[in-house]
Formats: C-alpha cells, structure tokens, sequence
C-alpha cells in the first residue's frame, strides 16, 4: 500500500486537555471503550473536510444539487428524497475552493483515502533531494509546529537542488514521471501540502 499522509483532526477551541487525552489512548490502542472514545473524539474535533471548507449534502446548496445531479444519473430505483437522505452530510471534497491541502499526488481514486491526502510514498524516488533524514521523517507522526518546519525543510531541499542542477521547480505536474522536474514537483507539492495543514493546527497523521 505504500505510504500516504492525513492531515488528523484538530481540537475544537475549549477542547485542548481532553482532545490531547483522547489522542494519546487512540494512538495507545486502547480498545475498552473506544467506540465512546472515537464519537467523543468526533464531537470536539475539527476534521480536514471542515479546515477545507469542504460543502456538504443538505446543509449547502452547492453540494445538494450536486447529490441531486448524482441521482439523475444513477439507475438507483429509490426516490431522489431516499437518495439524498442516504448522502445527508456527504462532503462533497470536489466542490471544495483549490489549495495545496488538496494535492496533485493522492491515493484517493483507490477509495482508502480522501482526496486531501498525500501520496508520500513518492517521496521514495527523491531521497537525492531531500536526503534520507527527511525521507525517514515522512514516516513520523508531526505536530503542528513540527510539520510547518518540515515543509519549510521539503521547500528548502527543492529549491537548493534546482539551483544546483539549473532546473526550475515546475508549477504543474510535468506530463512525463520519474524525471528530476516530476520529482522536484513532488518535494514542493509535498512541503506546501505539510506547510497548509501545520499551519491551519493539524497534525500529521502518516498511514502505511
């Protein structure tokens, strides 16, 4: 499956302690309880669909006609009331405005993951970037601050080897892959990614 980053669920203002609690036993694997622990969790989190302003079925117009229009072209034999009762909340993570929390790199079409995470396994193919201390700190989990200074590091190798090698680091993804320009793209994409979520209080939550 490889490696791919989550920007994780933030602490509502007020909520701080008992998030930072929560946290440490669902990280501990603690199983007594957890079910209450995760919808307590919930409850007092803010997730990355909320961060990204993400629109949702039946609480914004945009994402219900979305749903709507979904409907009209499925052959589901149910009601369009039943369809959107089944997609109420449903974020709809395309509709969302474009940022670099929502990257080029990203496992979703697969469906294990949504489209605000990041492909980090790529990262692989550029250890002569980055180097091999910040491609094993991909694998870490980072707190907020930690992550904004490692895509301060991320952008800071990027553009140190395309001074170097006289490249310029692409604005969009280059059309042919495993290229010096391709993986410079990825170093940057993936140090703005880090710096949008770390500086937004989101951890970084790496799953392999």
């Amino acid at each position: 499956m490889g490696l791919d980053w989550n920007p994780a669920n933030k602490a509502k203002p007020g909520y701080e302690e008992e998030f930072n609690k929560i946290t440490k036993k669902l990280l501990g694997r603690v199983w007594w309880g957890r079910k209450q622990l995760k919808k307590r969790f919930s409850e007092i989190s803010i997730s990355a669909f909320e961060t990204l302003k993400t629109p949702q079925v039946g609480y914004d117009q945009s994402a219900t006609e979305w749903a709507k229009e979904k409907y009209r072209e499925s052959a589901l034999d149910v009601t369009e009331d039943e369809f959107l009762s089944r997609l109420m909340g449903y974020y709809v993570l395309e509709l969302s405005p474009p940022s670099d929390g929502i990257p080029d790199y990203s496992n979703s079409a697969l469906g294990y993951v949504d489209a605000y995470s990041f492909r980090a396994q790529f990262l692989k193919k550029c250890e002569d970037i980055i180097g091999k201390n910040l491609l094993n700190k991909a694998f870490e989990y980072q707190q907020p601050a930690e992550l904004v200074n490692y895509g301060d590091q991320l952008i800071e190798s990027a553009n140190r080897y395309s001074a170097t090698h006289g490249l310029e680091i692409p604005k969009q993804a280059p059309d042919e892959i495993d290229t010096p320009l391709f993986h410079l793209h990825i170093v940057a994409s993936a140090g703005r990614w880090c710096k949008f979520w770390g500086s937004r209080g989101h951890m970084l939550e790496p799953y392999f």
